[in-house]
């Protein structure tokens, strides 16, 4: 069976567009429903009252039914993929909208195409957290956007970002605002770009020239640097802000070279925090990481040489091994420590190739 509807999305008669929207009733994807990103629930379990309901709610992307009745998605199939599952019981439907011009819709045939769009999706102040709200009609599945204010996010700009994570899907690394755990806004360094599926949060940098201002102080010790002016040569977060990042992060990374080169795969190394736990202190053992690169030496899901303590800042070692998988590292440098004490530097290692040299310590993930 199919069903036409028209409505005009003007806030007057004449808008210049109206929108039309079929069915097809067998068009459903059986078993299957997107999880997560219902954002009203009918009890009325009718298609096509679910349809209309949809169709009729700006927000509406798609819908599902079940015996429950039907739910309203902001989201579609297309948009997040890894939402769309298998899943008994539900009915899963894409809505399909069209613009069609009103001369085509009102019996007069007449026409108001020079008119602005306004579709009405505004009058309802979707947009939180005093988002600005702005109507389209030429594009059936984007009704309105907000724009947010500094630190939110999300498409109603419900989301108090407290990470860079927060702000994932942007494509401009640069400084944004976030909150911490205290409530206050922060700016930090986000990088969104260098590595597929992650969004990384700047929580140190420095050059080799200012390793002495850092080297001496762990990552469980208080040491704020230039904390409200993000930088490559002398950085750092306070340790509370730190902690309220990583308590969104699933992983840590050191870097060298970022602003210079961006992310190269040598002298490198990312970790879990779940597995070495970064913000505490690091007993001289062999820890795990999920990769390490020192001069081009690699190894997978693998321990290192590191610790740090009250006195010493976070380091890996490329001299030492005692057991761990990753062995001293060739053409090492006597006490060579990497990624945080640079108490012999190696010039063929990226980070302490020259003074100006930089080290960076990232907190994020997926």
């Amino acid at each position: 069976m199919i069903i036409i509807q028209t409505r005009n999305v003007g806030s007057s008669k004449c808008s210049g567009q109206c929108e039309k929207t079929t069915i097809i009733d067998d068009e459903g994807f059986r078993n299957y429903a997107l999880l997560g990103h219902t954002f009203r629930i009918l009890t009325n379990s009718k298609l096509y009252a679910c349809h209309y309901n949809c169709f009729m709610e700006c927000r509406c992307m798609s819908y599902q039914m079940s015996n429950a009745g039907c739910e309203l998605l902001d989201e579609d199939r297309f948009s997040k993929p890894a939402s769309f599952c298998a899943k008994n019981g539900f009915r899963y439907y894409d809505i399909k909208r069209e613009s069609v011009n009103q001369s085509n819709i009102l019996h007069d045939g007449s026409s108001c195409s020079n008119t602005t769009c306004q579709n009405g999706c505004c009058k309802s102040q979707p947009c939180l957290n005093n988002g600005q709200c702005n109507e389209y009609c030429n594009n059936p599945r984007l009704k309105f956007n907000c724009t947010c204010p500094e630190g939110h996010t999300g498409k109603l700009c419900q989301i108090k970002a407290r990470s860079c994570k927060d702000y994932i899907g942007y494509i401009t690394n640069g400084k944004y605002v976030i909150y911490s755990k205290a409530g206050y806004q922060i700016q930090v360094f986000c990088d969104f770009g260098s590595e597929k599926g992650f969004a990384w949060t700047l929580v140190e940098s420095f050059s080799l020239q200012n390793n002495f201002k850092v080297k001496s102080y762990a990552f469980f010790k208080n040491r704020p640097l230039n904390e409200h002016n993000p930088n490559w040569e002398l950085y750092r977060l306070s340790h509370s802000n730190m902690k309220g990042i990583a308590d969104v992060s699933k992983y840590f990374r050191a870097t060298c070279q970022f602003p210079v080169e961006g992310i190269k795969y040598v002298d490198y190394v990312r970790g879990k925090l779940s597995v070495t736990k970064l913000l505490k202190p690091l007993s001289w053992q062999c820890h795990k990481y999920d990769y390490i690169n020192i001069r081009g030496h690699q190894c997978y899901n693998c321990t290192a040489k590191s610790w740090q303590t009250t006195t010493l800042h976070m380091h890996l070692s490329s001299y030492h091994s005692h057991g761990c998988t990753l062995r001293r590292v060739p053409g090492t440098a006597y006490l060579e420590y990497n990624f945080g004490v640079y108490r012999k530097k190696n010039h063929h290692h990226r980070c302490s190739a020259d003074q100006t040299s930089t080290t960076q310590w990232w907190l994020g993930g997926p």
